[in-house]
């Protein structure tokens, strides 16, 4: 058996053990699903904050950045959303990076800065692409922050942020 085969085997083999995926809800009925959102800190620049990981994960928004709310009493106001099957938001079927991204760019409102974290940080770019002209996006002179986070990788065992080369960032 060539290694092409064996490795396809093992592939089907991988994937017969997992679950079947939550049925997809018609996409008029997903997005009236509320999405959660816990907020730190009453007044002061906002924070949305969007966290990684895949359906069936531990938490949520609060849980992923605990140690994040001390910042709410030094004068940032922290949205943390729990994403569809995530904390307190409940599933809308099988992830949709598309679907998550247009409720996340609505949420911007007029403006905030904005942290996505893994799969969360992917979700996050697509909500800047369906809000260029949003005061925080990198195309606007007066850009807020957009800040990606990933552990490091084992290759680099560090992890250096990227600005978006906007004044201001």
């Amino acid at each position: 058996m060539s290694a092409a085969a064996k490795a396809m085997e093992h592939r089907e083999a991988l994937i017969a053990q997992c679950p079947p995926a939550p049925p997809r809800l018609p996409e008029a009925d997903a997005a009236r699903l509320p999405i959660h959102v816990t907020t730190w800190g009453a007044s002061g620049p906002a924070v949305l904050i969007v966290h990684g990981g895949v359906q069936g994960g531990l938490g949520g928004g609060p849980s992923t950045f605990s140690k994040q709310e001390p910042l709410a009493q030094r004068g940032w106001r922290l949205q943390l959303v729990d994403r569809p099957g995530f904390g307190q938001s409940a599933s809308r079927g099988v992830d949709d990076m598309q679907a998550d991204a247009a409720w996340i760019a609505d949420m911007l409102g007029d403006g905030a800065n904005l942290i996505g974290h893994s799969w969360g940080g992917a979700e996050a770019l697509l909500a800047a692409a369906r809000r260029p002209s949003a005061p925080w996006s990198w195309s606007s002179r007066r850009c807020r922050r957009c800040c990606l986070a990933t552990r490091p990788s084992r290759r680099t065992r560090r992890s250096r942020p990227t600005r978006c080369g906007s004044p201001g960032c």
